[in-house]
């Protein structure tokens, strides 16, 4: 992997899911991930675009839908299942990305980062992250279900900004 070209290095685990390590290390610039796909796209015009689901820049994660994007892309966040014991998506739980709240800072509420559903912990000794222990489902733009996990922040030579994770498409709720 080209580890400054904001590609994606992509292969299939034991669990047949793909895994994928994102060079989301630029300072200001996304890399947008289309799940269908497993790879990462280049839109002209993303908040209007069809043809990602997942926009990373260094840890934040935008979802194409809500405040981010035009594509309707939602998540829920599983507590309380393994993600390879999840198959089929649930019916109700899901958010979208929101305008900035009545929080100290000035940035949008992007659902994968907020509190309640953030994927990373941060170590304020160390000033690392590491992954929660928390599985999303992805409602994507083309209507499809994923489970998705996050494995990583940091790449084999320990810079930050290369968010690795595992996904899988599962079941429609009520499939």
């Amino acid at each position: 992997i080209d580890e400054t070209s904001g590609e994606t290095a992509s292969e299939t685990d034991e669990t047949g899911s793909a895994a994928q390590t994102v060079d989301a290390s630029s300072e200001d610039d996304w890399v947008y991930l289309d799940l269908e796909s497993e790879s990462t796209v280049t839109p002209s015009t993303p908040e209007d675009s069809a043809d990602w689901d997942l926009g990373f820049k260094r840890y934040v994660v935008s979802l194409n839908g809500g405040v981010s994007g035009s594509g309707e892309v939602e998540a829920a966040v599983i507590t309380d299942e393994a993600y390879e014991d999840i198959t089929q998506a649930p019916l109700d739980g899901y958010f979208t990305d929101l305008p900035d709240g009545d929080d100290s800072d000035e940035d949008d509420d992007l659902a994968l980062i907020t509190a309640d559903s953030a994927w990373y912990a941060y170590d304020f000794t160390a000033h690392t992250l590491s992954p929660n222990p928390l599985v999303y489902v992805i409602h994507t733009v083309e209507g499809n279900y994923f489970k998705l996990e996050f494995l990583g922040y940091y790449n084999d030579a320990g810079s930050s900004g290369y968010p690795s994770i595992r996904f899988a498409e599962i079941a429609a709720p009520g499939d």
